[in-house]
């Protein structure tokens, strides 16, 4: 018997990215350079920042809770619009809007309840939400989440002594489903450097900080948490034209 159903080639579909940092970055404005993004503004921190063309982003601005950020997406799924890009700013304040709606549909009194199980509850709406995401990206849309940045203690077996390294700032039983449905997860930072100080006759080596290129990982680094499902190398600069560029060869 033949076998059927089988894809010869490879699907490029819009990518599912996000992109997190240490505060002040540019994680926003970044965002706002994709293509005709919307944003669903919850940080309600867009300031002065524009567009590629200049102009003000368009955002959704007035969402208080986990149901409106989801009507907002159903309004991007079933009407007409010219955006290409849909941007959550930021995962952070977004959880706490997960939270909400996962103490009121489970009618418990606060996350910890029960040893802690408001926070396993919550992934069922997190993975209600990326799949929400899922059915705009079948749309042609590109999905930046914009994250902020936490640190943890990694006790690595294969290694000595435990080490720290940032990961995205959303609850630990959420993290994986989230980074497991990205098809990107860049972690931006100033870019980094040593130079050698001579100074009252002693040589030191010092760290030395850009003023002003911004760079992401984009492969899991000993620092950071970081992923691509295209192959990238593991640092690229923050400038959306190198990474498509990239990304398609």
């Amino acid at each position: 018997m033949a076998l059927s159903n089988i894809r010869k080639k490879t699907i490029q579909k819009a990518p599912k990215m996000a992109l997190f940092a240490e505060m002040g970055l540019g994680k926003t404005f970044a965002a706002a350079q994709l293509k005709n993004p919307i944003f669903e503004d919850l940080e309600q921190g867009m300031g002065k920042v524009k567009t590629v063309d200049g102009k003000d982003p368009h955002a959704f601005s007035d969402s208080k809770s986990f149901s409106d950020v989801m009507a907002n997406i159903d309004q991007l799924i079933n009407e007409e619009h010219d955006y290409k890009t849909y941007v959550l700013d930021s995962l952070s304040k977004f959880e706490l809007f997960v939270w909400q709606e996962t103490m009121n549909r489970y009618n418990i009194d606060s996350m910890e309840a029960n040893w802690y199980q408001g926070y396993q509850k919550a992934v069922v709406l997190w993975l209600e939400y990326l799949k929400k995401l899922e059915l705009l990206r079948e749309k042609g849309m590109t999905i930046m989440l914009i994250g902020h940045v936490d640190t943890e203690t990694v006790d690595d077996p294969s290694v000595e002594v435990p080490y720290r390294r940032y990961v995205l700032d959303v609850h630990k039983k959420a993290r994986p489903e989230i980074i497991q449905w990205l098809d990107c997860l860049f972690f931006a930072q100033m870019k980094k450097g040593t130079v050698i100080v001579k100074q009252n006759g002693k040589t030191e080596t010092k760290v030395k900080q850009s003023a002003d290129e911004r760079i992401v990982w984009c492969n899991e680094q000993i620092f950071c948490q970081a992923k691509n499902r295209y192959a990238l190398p593991d640092q690229l600069v923050l400038d959306w034209d190198v990474i498509r560029s990239e990304m398609v060869k």
